[in-house]
């Protein structure tokens, strides 16, 4: 009779084909859970000109980059655009993942409005108008922008940065592989328990240890062929 420990199949999904990178999933997926926490409410202000909406500080986010990827991280404006009153910008944030040893990129975009003399100040009301932009404005406007960008592109990494604040819907993010990672060596254990296992108490140890295998076929199946292959009258 075949054994069926030989015949096992893969995991589904890209599982089958991950080979030595399976082992570093869990902690690639607690990583991600990290990514994921909300931010300290403690660091979190309200912008009382923008409908009291939440928002994270750019020093807080600088910070954190600094924290979570140890300093290795890379920022770049790649374009900038006035548009009328406002100027718009694209940026793109670089991150080293400590874990997973690869560089990974988030682009960031925003716009900002330039600063103009209101008509009731003696401006022209044109938000066309470049004689109407307050003198030196752009001296904060422009970090404003680059700001603006970096902080779009960091809330794309997770949660910790920012991204569900002022969400009115939000998601969780939970582990996909690790369960099936922990199910498939617990499966292995099992088996070669059986394969040692001579007595029917034996069995019933293996049965009640593991619990959450109860459903698995390909635990099911072993269990059955090894209970009447090793035990007596089994």
């Amino acid at each position: 009779m075949e054994d069926l420990a030989t015949t096992q199949k893969k995991p589904n999904g890209s599982l089958a084909v991950a080979g030595a990178f399976t082992e570093k999933i869990p902690a690639l997926e607690k990583f991600v859970q990290r990514l994921n926490e909300k931010p300290d409410m403690a660091e979190v202000q309200t912008n009382k000109m923008a409908n009291n909406s939440k928002y994270l500080p750019i020093s807080f986010i600088r910070n954190k980059l600094d924290e979570v990827f140890v300093g290795l991280w890379n920022w770049t404006m790649l374009r900038e655009q006035v548009i009328a009153n406002e100027v718009i910008g694209v940026g793109l944030l670089e991150v080293f993942h400590p874990l997973a040893q690869v560089w990974i990129k988030r682009s960031g975009t925003a716009a900002v409005m330039i600063q103009q003399v209101s008509k009731d100040k003696g401006g022209s009301g044109r938000i066309s108008n470049i004689d109407d932009k307050i003198k030196n404005t752009l001296v904060k406007d422009f970090p404003h922008l680059e700001s603006a960008c970096l902080t779009s592109a960091a809330k794309k990494l997770g949660k910790m940065f920012g991204s569900d604040l002022n969400r009115v819907f939000e998601d969780e993010y939970s582990p996909v592989y690790t369960e099936e990672i922990n199910q498939t060596e617990g499966l292995s254990i099992a088996i070669s328990a059986m394969k040692e296992s001579t007595r029917k108490e034996d069995f019933d140890e293996i049965w009640a240890a593991y619990s959450a295998l109860q459903t698995n076929e390909d635990f099911k199946k072993n269990f059955l062929y090894y209970k009447r292959k090793n035990v007596k009258n089994g």
